[in-house]
């Protein structure tokens, strides 16, 4: 209507304000457009000082609420875009009658990810809660978000000390994210948080790991593929740096992959760095083909197979 206002917009609106006031303090804050938002209000970046300039140093993203009701996703592709987010992501809850900032860490999107099964519905629940715990399964795809990782006051935001101390615990949440942001897209079932945490410390005594113990082949392709590249490329460093045995243990777990899930892999996959490697271990050994590139690594692998007992090997 024409001269008026939503007053639940706005109420919603002076949140992002206060949100983006306070992540201000640390670095850089975009909001999002409202016709362009589509889940993510606010899009940061810590920056560190380094004589008369701040750098850029670890982009991160925030949601803002001006409640402590649960943050759900409703469909499939809603949990799959949360847990597929590619940066640090945040809930903010602003309370505006305590005027106080809480913010909170969405590690639970890990958790579904190292299970590898997507629900059709995913619930966030933030409490109020002064000592964190980690991610617990309670046999539902409904997550408690234990306690805040920061919980400010609006007189807080005057003391550089205490700012400090939230910037600091921040930066240390944002490697959490991005930690298991790594393990994610390397194809890893596993995520790794603090077993338990205080809001504004970054000091921790203890973690906590979950994972996915007897995936499907179909679950452990993409690990495996990335394994794969990762053995190629050190291996054949390890080589180039004259160390040889290394470069051979990297290369005989780079055979076993690609003979155990040949499926998993094509002839653009086939050894390509650690070939210089296989063709010197073929020099090097006696009574192997050298007209055969895995002469070597092969007959490596046979003495191994002839020191376990069958049934410890992968059927």
């Amino acid at each position: 209507m024409t001269g008026a206002i939503s007053t639940i917009g706005h109420g919603g609106f002076q949140s992002e304000l206060l949100a983006q006031y306070v992540f201000s303090s640390w670095g850089t804050v975009v909001a999002t457009p409202n016709p362009e938002d589509h889940g993510i209000d606010l899009h940061c970046n810590l920056v560190e000082a380094v004589g008369k300039r701040a750098w850029a140093r670890a982009p991160y993203t925030v949601q803002v609420k001006s409640n402590m009701d649960p943050w759900e996703f409703n469909g499939i592709e809603s949990v799959r875009w949360l847990i597929e987010h590619p940066l640090p992501l945040f809930l903010c809850v602003v309370d505006k009658p305590e005027a106080r900032l809480r913010v909170y860490h969405t590690s639970p999107r890990f958790y579904v990810w190292s299970l590898r099964e997507l629900p059709d519905r995913l619930i966030l629940r933030p409490t109020t809660d002064e000592i964190g715990q980690c991610t617990q399964w309670e046999g539902q795809f409904d997550f408690s978000l234990s306690a805040p990782i920061l919980d400010v006051s609006v007189d807080q935001l005057l003391d550089d000390e205490f700012m400090q101390k939230a910037k600091a615990t921040l930066e240390f949440w944002i490697g959490v994210d991005n930690r298991n942001l790594t393990l994610l897209r390397t194809g890893l079932l596993r995520f790794r948080m603090p077993h338990e945490y205080k809001p504004n410390d970054c000091e921790i005594s203890a973690w906590m790991e979950q994972g996915r113990t007897a995936p499907t082949d179909e679950q452990l392709k993409k690990g495996v593929r990335h394994l794969a590249e990762a053995l190629d490329c050190i291996g054949s460093q390890f080589f180039y740096r004259k160390d040889l045995l290394g470069a051979v243990k990297m290369g005989l777990l780079y055979r076993h992959v690609f003979k155990t899930f040949p499926a998993f892999f094509d002839e653009r996959d086939s050894a390509r760095a650690l070939t210089p490697m296989y063709t010197r271990l073929n020099e090097e050994m006696d009574g192997v083909r050298k007209d055969y590139l895995f002469a070597g690594i092969d007959r490596i692998e046979q003495i191994v197979e002839q020191v376990i007992p069958s049934s410890n090997k992968p059927s």
